[in-house]
């Protein structure tokens, strides 16, 4: 009897917990961070915000394996992370919304640096990019749903968001221009070599 209780009271703080990293992926500081962020979000704006890591063993999609992890009765936006496996090329990262119209979650989950703060990150290497791109990530929905409810989040990470991508845009972008510069020039080269007919 007393297992059997032990199992409820689990299921039930499982169920009521904001950030559930069943892939161990978060350090200590990055979790205290997200849960703040979420605490914070729930009691200003009553919108659950929360964020789950896992390995999916069971093959679920996104959607189904949020449900499963969260009591989903009042309005809520969970940010979802498979990692990649070693046999995979890519994880699976998602945004599952209780409506649709209570943030932009394309604009998050853009791979384009000046935009997206979930992916670019991912993409990026660094040696820690779970916990940035997570970071970053959940603070820009947070941030979002503060933005559009009128409040303001004093747990925010706001401008230094901004810096970490910036720090990625930058090298990005100047990669991108020289590879247009190489290709060109390469290009004019080869052209100036073929002979005219006349």
């Amino acid at each position: 009897m007393r297992y059997f209780i032990a199992i409820f009271v689990g299921a039930l703080c499982a169920l009521n917990a904001l950030i559930i990293d069943e892939a161990k992926l978060l350090n200590p500081n990055v979790l205290s961070k997200l849960e703040t962020m979420s605490s914070e979000l729930k009691e200003k704006t009553n919108i659950n915000a929360h964020l789950l890591t896992s390995t999916n063993p069971n093959k679920l999609s996104l959607k189904e394996l949020a449900s499963t992890k969260f009591e989903l009765s009042d309005e809520y936006a969970i940010l979802v992370l498979v990692p990649k496996k070693i046999d995979e090329k890519t994880g699976k990262v998602d945004i599952i919304l209780s409506n649709p119209n209570l943030l932009d979650k394309d604009a998050v989950l853009s791979p384009m640096p000046n935009t997206g703060t979930i992916l670019p990150l991912l993409a990026s290497k660094r040696d820690d990019i779970y916990n940035a791109a997570l970071l970053n990530g959940f603070a820009d929905i947070a941030e979002r749903i503060a933005l559009s409810k009128g409040v303001e989040l004093q747990s925010a990470i706001g401008s230094s968001n901004k810096t970490t991508l910036t720090w990625i845009r930058y090298p990005l972008y100047g990669f991108l221009l020289f590879a247009i510069i190489v290709f060109v020039t390469k290009s004019l080269r080869k052209k100036s070599r073929i002979p005219s007919n006349n």
